[in-house]
């Protein structure tokens, strides 16, 4: 495999303005779809994408494929890619050094992930989600460079993500692996059709153990609200909260995990990643 090769600049930090978020309607799949959003027909050919602005606040998408749904935009988060077919893709992270020395000042990382029957190990995330917020340099028709200009945070390189559809990561991996061949060498044979997706509501939050759960009513009040926002006020009111109610939480549980079983504190693990990415999140399904 080549070393991808990082060139430092300077970066400078560019604050945001207008409270509209940009989203890029995606079409992954071989025929166009249809859709609407907010009542505007829209119509993506296959392998193409549709550029759309929304406010914060509620927004109903209508489709053959999802019925009808609704879902909230929230105030100064990270938009994305709206993925009305519900496709798999694959976020794919690479190491960018200023010279090939510098790899050994990264660790490895790897995760599993299945596509239609066939298991890949990398640096991979995958999702289908209905919106998937940006957190990638390359996005879906864009490839991974072999050189690039970036910042250095001292290490002497830096870690870059593009975003694949299915057809896309595979012939990346394939070529990038050295492994020709590896998709369909693997997949299974009577693989059993996938069940039909539906858009998936806001997160539950896990349950907890008692010691944990008398300290999360405010932030499970916090959240409930949250869900329910569509007021930008309100969003930026509870964002706020939402801060403030989480150190009093973490502050509250720091000595409670050490007299509890391990599977007690994964939960609230759990509760408190779960919470911090939907918080996170720029838009979400109304349950």
């Amino acid at each position: 495999m080549k070393t991808r090769l990082l060139s430092l600049a300077l970066v400078l930090l560019l604050a945001g303005c207008g409270q509209s978020l940009d989203y890029s309607i995606d079409n992954p799949t071989d025929a166009a779809i249809k859709l609407e959003i907010d009542g505007t027909a829209y119509e993506i050919p296959a392998q193409e994408a549709r550029e759309i602005s929304l406010e914060p606040g509620e927004h109903s998408l209508r489709s053959e494929q999802l019925g009808e749904v609704k879902f909230i935009v929230y105030r100064e988060r990270q938009s994305g890619l709206i993925n009305p077919t519900l496709s798999d893709y694959v976020i794919a992270r690479e190491i960018y050094v200023t010279d090939e020395s510098k790899l050994k000042n990264f660790g490895s990382f790897a995760s599993r992930i299945l596509l239609d029957g066939v298991e890949f190990e990398g640096a991979f995330e995958q999702t289908h989600a209905l919106f998937i917020d940006k957190r990638w340099k390359f996005g879906v028709r864009e490839a991974f460079p072999d050189n690039v200009t970036g910042y250095d945070p001292g290490n002497g390189g830096n870690i870059f993500s593009k975003i694949f559809t299915t057809r896309d990561f595979i012939a990346y991996f394939e070529q990038r692996y050295e492994m020709p061949g590896y998709f369909e060498q693997n997949r299974p044979a009577n693989a059993p059709s996938a069940a039909p997706r539906q858009a998936e509501p806001a997160p539950a939050l896990p349950s907890l153990a008692p010691e944990y759960e008398r300290h999360s009513t405010a932030l499970r009040e916090l959240y409930a609200q949250y869900l329910k926002a569509t007021d930008v006020g309100e969003q930026e009111r509870l964002q706020k909260a939402y801060f403030d109610a989480q150190m009093a939480y973490t502050s509250a549980t720091a000595m409670v995990g050490s007299k509890l079983p391990a599977e007690a504190n994964e939960q609230a693990n759990l509760f408190v990643t779960t919470l911090g990415q939907a918080m996170g999140t720029s838009a979400m399904v109304v349950r």
